[in-house]
């Protein structure tokens, strides 16, 4: 690297650059330029902000729940001994009264009949009708009168018609059948048959079986009244059934109970789904369809709406009866009547939700199933599946965010302005480099100047510049010196300075004593002489 050397330009008294330093000023600066500029191109050429599009992050949850109710039953602790019958001795009846209340869980059309049907166990059974079939909505109460006398009547006469034998006692059983008016499908209507068994012989009446009936929520429930002529074996001559024990009744089961299907008396099952999203939802929409599907595995099968098509808006919930009972003897009738030979009976309950979400990122529209498998043919209800089930979605939404960009760690807008300032600056710099190396330069010191600038250096205490030479006076004596050596010595001699005044192309010493002007002119000529001292008068 080569040395930057400075010298002094005697004449003007400025420091020169020499022409190593002007080249290399020139050359850095160039680079830093280009630089600047290969900055200011990335800065420029790079977008200050990028849209990416936003994922929508949510989950679909689906809920199963069901309420099952049992029977009275010695497994559960609802009942520790069967019901005794009420026995009351016909030839006392005046009339048996009888009601059937229903008490529905939700208010809809319900088509009522109630029928008695008398028969001989293995011989005969003949049905007749106390109440009609009527449309009801609500809760209702029916009234009818059970003639004992006329159905020891009608029973005597068919054995007389079919030539059997008079038999001993009859079996009498009262029927309730209560159905949904309006259901498309018989194996989904929430229906009730509510049978009270009797046995009716030529002296009693046995009246046994349970007065009320439970299904899911909605029940049924008998009630009778027997007027009797006055008698001592009665101290009254209205009489009423027993109370039903406190332990008998209906129990309530749910998913963490064991259900027994051979004791199960109905179902209520539920449905929920519900969307979770990482953004508020705005509006929520949602459309669900519940069936069941019964079926031989592999050999045959029905689709059952339990649930049809029905909207609601925010979070689904729904309810519906299954009747397992219903669904089982429907299979009967399947396998009987095509001899279909199969250990496995089959239920699935489907759920599909379709959900129209809006939020704030954007529309989710999307579909959620949930289903649960179980087997008839086992004796205790399970199922194949969680009741609940949680299933993560994303959706890559219309909307994008902007993502402001960086170049060198910082944002592209701060780098524009920062490399544009940076190559207006060295814009400016390699201008004045260059300049500094085409302007016009001094040439070489001469040989004067050299003498010149070492004389000041060395007599520096001495040697006094002045601007203007004093006039030559008449009677004044010059005294020219051939030394500016022998001019020092005169000036110390006479404890004088020596005035120093440059002109153009030689410079003028002098020292002053009264009338006596003592000088040395050194020029060209002068200055390639040997300094022998020289007087003029």
């Amino acid at each position: 690297m080569a040395l930057t050397v400075l010298e002094k330009d005697s004449s003007k008294g400025v420091k020169r650059v020499s022409r190593e330093m002007r080249i290399g000023l020139v050359s850095a600066s160039l680079v830093l330029f280009v630089a600047s500029l290969f900055g200011v191109y990335q800065a420029f050429s790079r977008p200050t902000a990028t849209e990416e599009p936003l994922m929508l992050e949510y989950r679909h949850e689906g809920r199963f729940d069901y309420l099952a109710y049992s029977r009275p039953s010695y497994v559960y602790g609802t009942s520790e001994s069967p019901l005794a019958s009420s026995r009351y001795p016909i030839k006392l009846i005046e009339s048996l009264s009888m009601t059937y209340g229903y008490h529905p869980d939700k208010t809809v059309p319900r088509e009522v009949e109630v029928t008695a049907v008398l028969g001989n166990p293995g011989v005969w059974q003949k049905t007749i009708i106390l109440v009609p079939k009527a449309t009801r909505t609500g809760d209702f109460t029916l009234s009818f009168t059970v003639d004992l006398a006329h159905f020891l009547e009608v029973a005597r006469t068919i054995e007389e018609e079919i030539g059997v034998s008079r038999a001993s006692g009859y079996d009498v059983t009262i029927v309730a059948s209560v159905s949904d008016a309006e259901a498309d499908d018989k194996l989904t209507s929430q229906d009730s048959s509510h049978a009270l068994p009797m046995k009716l012989t030529g002296y009693f009446i046995d009246v046994s079986g349970d007065l009320v009936h439970r299904y899911g929520d909605s029940y049924g429930e008998f009630d009778y009244t027997v007027q009797l002529r006055p008698s001592t074996l009665f101290d009254s001559t209205t009489l009423n059934p027993p109370k039903t024990p406190e332990d008998v009744s209906t129990k309530t089961l749910g998913p963490e109970d064991t259900v027994f299907l051979k004791l199960l008396d109905g179902m209520v099952f539920s449905f929920s789904h519900w969307l979770q999203a990482d953004v508020p939802i705005i509006l929520l929409e949602e459309e669900v369809e519940i069936t069941a599907t019964i079926e031989f595995p592999g050999k045959w099968s029905r689709v059952i709406a339990l649930v049809p098509t029905t909207k609601t808006i925010g979070p689904l919930a729904v309810s519906f009866p299954l009747d397992l009972r219903r669904f089982t003897e429907t299979l009967d009738t399947v396998q009987r009547e095509t001899g279909i030979s199969a250990s496995a009976r089959s239920l699935t309950i489907n759920a599909r939700v379709r959900t129209l979400a809006q939020t704030e990122l954007g529309l989710i529209d999307d579909e959620f199933a949930q289903s649960m498998v179980t087997d008839l043919s086992g004796d205790v209800l399970r199922w194949s599946s969680d009741l609940e089930k949680s299933e993560p979605r994303s959706l890559e939404t219309t909307q994008t965010t902007r993502k402001q960009e960086k170049y060198l760690g910082i944002l592209v807008t701060q780098a524009r302005v920062l490399f544009s300032s940076l190559a207006g600056i060295i814009l400016v710099l390699f201008g004045f480099s260059l300049l500094l190396y085409f302007r016009p330069r001094p040439g070489e010191p001469t040989e004067i100047e050299r003498r010149a600038e070492r004389a000041a250096k060395k007599y520096k205490d001495i040697i006094v510049d002045t601007k203007d030479l004093p006039v030559v006076v008449p009677g004044e004596n010059v005294v020219l010196l051939d030394s500016l050596d022998d001019l020092i010595k005169a000036a110390q001699g006479l404890l004088k300075p020596v005035l120093h005044k440059t002109e153009e192309g030689r410079h003028v010493y002098y020292v002053l004593d009264a009338a006596t002007r003592y000088e040395y002119v050194l020029t060209g000529e002068t200055a390639s002489k040997s300094d022998t001292p020289r007087k003029e008068a």
